[in-house]
């Protein structure tokens, strides 16, 4: 009976029409979008769209698509893809533009060099370039008379390079103090499109002595001893062990005379109580010292014949409490549960078990497991979940299977024939569906039988 219900839904198969259309054209520079590209195979009436490479961009901006055919073939493509192409540049005063690399179009890719008539400066970014788009990448630059004066000099400043009087665009002067002085600022300038230095010339100021800064209790100095300090001179700061710094860590002699930011301050250490001592369990020490710390973490054991129930480590938080609540030590024994009939054990005879210990389980064959196939032995001396139940094994969940199968073959049929009947127009094929037609009502019959047993 079973040899016939497969021959019947083989047979099913085995008359479908093909009628299929290969992998569809592809365009120069162009692709089908993503839902198509890993297909192999493509029935009748399907459209397929396309799109173009990065950098084309399709003729006239019309859609390109293609249908396949009845005989199985596609409807040639109608649309190209063309190469981006850009507006031209536009033209500043006073400069002129390069013109395109082949022919007189700006295409994607090609780049647009501007230059300045004799006298003056381009301000700004030679090249522009032509983006996929079709838009060019960044404004055109300027074409400036650019001339700087030789910036006012505050007393004690000397210029070291960039005498002048007069400068160009980017010209740089170097500046230094006199002896004596230390320099406030930066030491060039630079001549911008504005007609001006920047940033502005340094002063110089007589040099700069600071002295070491007062420290609160507990803040030790590291490196930058003094007593006397120069310009930008630092100090760094630490704190006592078992404290905590408030502040920055260094502080820097400034041309105020003065060491800024001010030193920082040093308090004393978060703190936590000692942990809760546990019946049958020991606690370890503080890593330093005997107090316990921000951050240090407490870990308990338990004595020989006990076992550890909850988490070994507890921690220090920054509010001075511990994390969690300690463990407890315990002694856990289970004995093994009782099984119901035709339930057995895989693995974890027993009979007695330590914490946490498992115990797995199967069905004896033609039965079927309903719970959990496994318990493990908890801190309440007994095995959670409980043992599972074995019932036996019924054909429903293969009758509805099968059904499944036959509703499913019904609805290949009506495919078919709908097909057969659009593409042929003949008797045989009719013959062919009232075939298998039969061949499933032999299947159906033969569940009602299967069931009656």
């Amino acid at each position: 009976m079973s040899e016939r219900l497969i021959l019947a839904l083989i047979a099913l198969w085995a008359a479908r029409v093909t009628g299929d259309c290969d992998r569809p054209p592809t365009p120069e520079n162009g692709s089908p979008t993503d839902q198509f590209i890993s297909l192999m195979s493509f029935p009748v009436g399907t459209s397929v769209d396309y799109r173009c490479n990065p950098g084309y961009v399709s003729q006239d901006g019309l859609s390109i698509i293609t249908t396949c055919l009845e005989d199985s073939t596609w409807i040639p493509l109608q649309v190209t893809c063309e190469l981006v192409t850009c507006d031209d540049p536009e033209p500043i005063s006073n400069g002129i533009i390069s013109s395109p690399t082949t022919g007189d179009v700006w295409q994607y890719g090609m780049i647009a060099t501007y230059s300045c008539l004799d006298g003056y400066t381009l301000i700004g970014d030679k090249d522009i370039d032509c983006t996929s788009s079709g838009k060019w990448n960044k404004k055109p630059p300027l074409c400036k008379v650019v001339s700087c004066q030789r910036p006012p000099l505050s007393e004690n400043v000397l210029i070291v390079s960039g005498f002048g009087p007069t400068y160009k665009y980017q010209d740089t002067i170097t500046y230094s103090c006199k002896s004596g002085y230390v320099m406030v600022g930066r030491s060039f300038s630079e001549c911008s499109e504005n007609n001006t230095f920047v940033p502005p010339p340094p002063i110089c100021k007589l040099v700069v002595s600071c002295q070491r800064p007062p420290l609160s209790e507990n803040v030790l100095i590291v490196s930058g001893f003094g007593p006397t300090y120069k310009y930008r001179d630092t100090i760094t700061y630490s704190c006592k062990s078992g404290y905590v710094m408030v502040g920055r860590s260094f502080s820097e002699c400034s041309e105020n005379n003065t060491c800024v930011p001010p030193p920082p301050i040093c308090k004393l250490v978060v703190t936590c109580d000692d942990p809760e001592p546990i019946s049958n369990g020991i606690i370890s020490s503080p890593t330093t010292g005997d107090v316990w710390q921000y951050g240090m973490i407490a870990t308990y054991s338990c004595l020989d014949g006990y076992t550890l129930i909850g988490d070994k480590d507890i921690d220090c938080t920054s509010s001075g409490k511990w994390n969690k609540k300690p463990p407890s030590c315990k002694v856990v024994s289970c004995q093994r549960p009782p099984l119901s009939e035709n339930v057995f054990i895989v693995s974890g005879f027993g009979p007695t078990y330590k914490y946490r210990d498992n115990i797995i389980y199967s069905c004896k064959s033609g039965y079927v497991m309903v719970g959990r196939g496994f318990s493990e032995c908890n801190e309440n001396n007994i095995f959670v979940p409980p043992p599972p139940i074995c019932k036996l094994r019924d054909n429903i969940f293969f009758t509805k299977l099968l059904k499944g199968m036959i509703a499913l073959g019904h609805q290949l049929i009506t495919k078919e024939e709908n097909m057969i009947k659009a593409k042929y127009q003949l008797l045989e094929s009719k013959h062919e569906i009232l075939q298998l037609k039969e061949n499933l009502q032999k299947s159906e019959q033969y569940i009602d039988e299967s069931n009656h047993l």
